[in-house]
Order: structure tokens, then sequence, then C-alpha cells
């Protein structure tokens, strides 16, 4: 295994930690089940936020496809580990 694969546990924490970014008053538990139909604080201005820090913090390009799918923590989780897996 290559010692710079990002794990799943490294990607959830440092995944948080981008949504904490983004809407610092969460706990983790709530960003794990964050749906962006269900929060209305998660408007298209936190999304462009949400995608920045994510694409600078993984050192990914989301291209509009996966943009436009982070709906929830779950997709944004989904959509870092297949860019992350792509780029090993």
């Amino acid at each position: 295994m290559d010692t710079n694969e990002p794990d799943a546990q490294v990607i959830d924490k440092e995944l948080v930690s981008c949504f904490q970014s983004v809407f610092p008053f969460l706990s983790d538990g709530e960003i794990r089940v964050l749906r962006k139909d269900d929060f209305a604080e998660w408007d298209s201005l936190a999304s462009l936020s949400l995608v920045t820090v994510i694409e600078e913090e993984f050192r990914i390009r989301l291209d509009d496809d996966a943009v436009l799918g982070l709906e929830s923590y779950a997709a944004a989780r989904a959509v870092v580990e297949q860019k992350t897996a792509k780029s090993r």
C-alpha cells in the first residue's frame, strides 16, 4: 500500500474539517449526517466555499457533475474517495 494513500479515516477527518470551516457551528456528528435539502444555511455560496475548501485540502479538482452531486456529507465523501483513488 502506498504510504501517501489517504485511508478512509483520514479522509473522514479531513472532510469533516472542510465542512467545519464552512459550517463552524455544527458538531462532527451533525456534519456526518448533513444533507443540503435539510439545512437552509447550505446555500449556493456555502456550496462554492465547500468545493473550494475540499479541492484545496485534498488537492483534487471537482468537475461540474461532482459539484452538482455534493448534496450531503456522504456524497462529498464518496466523491473525495473516488477522486483521491484516481490520483494514486
